[in-house]
Parts: C-alpha cells; sequence; structure tokens
C-alpha cells in the first residue's frame, strides 16, 4: 500500500503549519540563533570544519553499530571537534544550536502529547513533561515539592 502525504489529504493541516513556520520564524529567540549559525557557517574555514565533523560523525556512528570503532576513529574526532571549538564565534554557534534544539524540543512534546492523547496538552503538561526529561535530581531548586523527585 502506497503512503500518501498527511498533507496532500489535507491541505488545511499544511496550511495551518506554514502558518506556524511563519510564525516561529518571527520570534526573536529563534532569529537570534538563526542568525548566530548562519553567520559562524558563513566563514569557509568554519562551515568546512563543521561538515567534516557532521561526515565524520555518520561514519562513527555506523562504525559503532558496526563493531568497528576504534581509538583513533575517537582522536580524529575529537582534533575535528576542538578546532571547530577553538574558531572564532564558536560558542555563539553551539549555544545557537542548543536553543533551537530546545525549541525543537518543545514543539515536539507538544505534537506528541496531543498525537498521544487525543487531547491538546495544557501548559501546565508541557512544562511538566519538560522537567521530567530535562531533569536533574542533584540540583533540582524545587527538590521538596518537585514529584519527580518523590517518585
Amino acid at each position: 500500500m502506497k503512503k500518501t502525504s498527511i498533507f496532500r489529504e489535507n491541505e488545511r493541516l499544511y496550511e495551518l503549519l506554514t502558518d506556524f513556520c511563519n510564525c516561529l520564524s518571527g520570534i526573536k529567540r529563534f532569529q537570534d540563533a538563526q542568525c548566530c549559525i548562519n553567520e559562524f557557517l558563513s566563514g569557509e574555514k568554519a562551515r568546512n570544519h563543521y561538515e567534516e565533523l557532521l561526515d565524520l560523525e555518520d561514519e562513527l556512528h555506523r562504525k559503532q553499530h558496526d563493531g568497528d570503532l576504534t581509538e583513533d576513529d575517537l582522536a580524529r574526532y575529537r582534533c575535528i571537534n576542538e578546532t571547530l571549538q577553538g574558531l572564532p564565534n564558536a560558542e555563539n554557534f553551539f549555544i545557537a544550536q542548543g536553543e533551537l534544539e530546545n525549541i525543537h524540543s518543545q514543539i515536539m512534546n507538544f505534537i506528541g502529547m496531543a498525537i498521544e492523547t487525543g487531547q491538546i496538552p495544557t501548559p501546565e503538561e508541557i512544562e511538566e513533561l519538560e522537567h521530567l526529561s530535562e531533569h536533574d535530581h542533584e540540583h533540582c531548586d524545587e527538590h521538596e515539592n518537585c514529584e519527580c523527585c518523590r517518585s
């Protein structure tokens, strides 16, 4: 059976997600993160090192899966990663990547909860899910009142 895109089946869903993405692109923290990433990768040296690192990550993942990962592979990865982190604006680049990953995670948590429960999650449910997924019991400021720490 051929799988049809949900967006072909429901044009309204496509329109809503397009509007959502347009709205997302207007959020300052999203724009700032994109700007930092684009600025860093506009440099040829940074872009080349980053692409090399991504390619190596894929290769090492395959090697690890096949049981062929060596200490030399890891040393090569560390060397490229250290070079990349030593470039100008690298710290801002990695912070911006983390911000986009955080935004992505929040969106996926929301959608995942809606799909799993068949209901739109409340802001409190989203916060609780994020608290559980990122929770650090040792450094929890709300340790005594925290549901996660008490369980």
